[in-house]
């Protein structure tokens, strides 16, 4: 007869996200299938001019870049999106699982949203599956 209980285990690394020391434990390297948090990006050369035609999302992404001064990594812009200098300039990012949940903006975190453009023309890489503003540079990664 078996009586253990069947529980989960929990590395102190993990199990008190208060804990400064190891609050990068647990965090992956990626968003959640986006781009890498470390991804540095800037307002490419054809953001002016093709602003309309993009996705709100990444009109959304660039006005964030904007209040940082136009370069910014991923993880510097999902965490600036929630501060009160975002949400006083109305650009903020809350992100959660239902968008119609009270203070929820987005399902998808700045790094899946932009991964995903990405692949679809926004920073200039040729595609078969552009945007309404084509292939453009309206996005630049930097190192």
């Amino acid at each position: 007869m078996d009586t253990l209980k069947k529980e989960k285990a929990t590395t102190p690394t993990v199990a008190k996200a208060s804990n400064a020391k190891f609050a990068h434990a647990g965090k992956s390297i990626t968003n959640r299938g986006g781009s890498n948090l470390a991804t540095k990006i800037c307002i490419g050369a054809d953001a002016d001019t093709k602003y309309n035609l993009v996705p709100p999302q990444c009109q959304h992404i660039y006005q964030l870049l904007q209040l940082l001064g136009g370069t910014a990594t991923i993880e510097q812009l999902q965490e600036f999106g929630i501060t009160e200098r975002a949400i006083n300039a109305k650009y903020r990012w809350v992100e959660g699982i239902d968008k119609r949940a009270p203070n929820v903006d987005y399902t998808q975190s700045v790094g899946e949203v932009y991964s995903h453009y990405n692949r679809r023309g926004l920073t200039g890489e040729p595609t078969s599956d552009p945007t309404k503003a084509g292939v453009c540079e309206f996005f630049r990664e930097v190192s």
